[in-house]
């Protein structure tokens, strides 16, 4: 367990320095007005963590455990976890869940711009 837990740890570093770089270059770009940091980080990661899920259970390109939670739970989790929402959806979408993914869509951006917003406010009147 404590390997498993070095593995995702590693990989955590690994996206969340990346995406650090990522921000440093829209900014020494100019993109300071619009996130393009953060939507370019979870539209990628979406890309990567599909790719590896893919991967995944392709028999001739099996990943091993090891290196399926380092580039999923650890990089993409540390780069974006918007792209676990994402697969998360398609999954009900494979599954014909598209109430159930609606419902989900539509509280889990309602519900994190509230703690947005009750978090920001907070820290501002604290």
């Amino acid at each position: 367990m404590i390997k498993n837990v070095l593995i995702v740890g590693f990989g955590g570093f690994l996206g969340s320095a990346g995406r650090y770089l990522l921000h440093l270059m829209m900014l020494k770009l100019g993109w300071d007005r619009f996130p393009l940091a953060t939507m370019s980080a979870n539209v990628l990661g979406c890309l990567i963590f599909g790719v590896v899920l893919g991967l995944s259970v392709k028999s001739d390109t099996k990943l091993s455990h090891g290196m399926l939670i380092f580039l999923t739970t650890g990089f993409c989790g540390g780069f974006t976890t918007f792209s676990t929402f994402a697969i998360e959806n398609v999954r009900m979408i494979e599954r014909g869940a598209l109430l159930g993914m609606a419902f989900y869509i539509s509280l889990s951006v309602v519900l994190g711009l509230l703690a947005a917003y009750g978090g920001l406010s907070l820290a501002r009147n604290y």
